[in-house]
């Protein structure tokens, strides 16, 4: 028997072989982009601080799934030509080799994707770190915290605990107060810098921690860290030098040139 099928097979079958041809590899193309979404997916949520999916088991999920897929477009894509046996003999030995010649390339097509799909996977396991160590590189190291006493006074909770001095060590710890003295909210610079030595260090102000933001590390410049806020009623701020056991104390209502709203509240 010919291994062709004959002329009225091939009129039959050959836009339907050409439907399934667009299905199949449409289907194919789709079988080969989902895994890598989801992997692309699972590596952003992980560099990102999210729980992620564990080392590449979407993959492996979506592989497991992947011959019953397989399976349903082959049936798409030789189903219709297994119809040709009902048209004679002939029809039916030459279209049953079409179908093993199909399936002999799908086999290979979903080897090649396999293996193509491990090498994806491979790749994106060297870029996405060990579950659990991206929170740790991406978690902020906690602040360094100087060595503080007990919170003395309950409403002004700076007080007494920075050792009392505005000055020690070579820094000094000064407030410079712009605005008028009858003002109800005013304009509080706060600078450290060295008496007898230049500031190379960062500087850590505590406010009241009635304010936003009762933290705050300077950078020094020209020798100077300075902070501007706005403040209204009297309150001690804190100063630490970070990296040293330098802490500095003020209580701006004590503070020379403090207006009436500051030294008075």
């Amino acid at each position: 028997m010919s291994r062709q099928p004959g002329a009225q097979g091939r009129q039959q079958t050959g836009p339907v072989e050409a439907g399934m041809e667009t299905i199949w590899r449409r289907g194919m193309v789709a079988l080969a982009l989902i895994p890598i979404l989801l992997l692309a997916l699972d590596v952003g949520s992980r560099l990102l601080g999210g729980e992620g999916s564990g080392d590449g088991k979407l993959v492996d999920v979506y592989l497991k799934y992947l011959g019953a897929a397989f399976v349903a477009l082959l049936l798409a894509r030789v189903g219709p030509l297994l119809k040709g046996k009902f048209y004679g003999v002939e029809v039916e030995f030459g279209e049953t080799k079409l179908v093993a010649d199909a399936t002999m390339k799908a086999t290979a097509d979903v080897a090649a994707l396999r293996e193509e799909l491990e090498r994806v996977k491979d790749t994106l396991s060297r870029i996405a770190p060990p579950e659990g160590s991206t929170k740790k590189s991406l978690r902020a190291a906690p602040l360094p915290t100087p060595e503080l006493g007990p919170v003395k006074v309950w409403d002004d909770p700076n007080k007494g605990r920075f050792g009392g001095l505005a000055e020690k060590d070579g820094f000094r710890l000064a407030a410079e107060f712009i605005g008028a003295e009858e003002a109800r909210l005013v304009n509080v610079k706060l600078t450290v810098q060295g008496t007898d030595k230049l500031l190379t260090q960062k500087v850590r102000f505590f406010l009241h921690p009635t304010f936003p933001s009762p933290e705050l590390t300077v950078n020094p410049m020209d020798g100077t860290a300075s902070l501007d806020t706005l403040a209204y009623g009297g309150f001690t701020v804190g100063a630490w030098i970070e990296g040293t056991k330098t802490l500095l104390e003020l209580d701006l209502s004590r503070a020379d040139g403090a207006p009436r709203i500051i030294r008075d509240l």
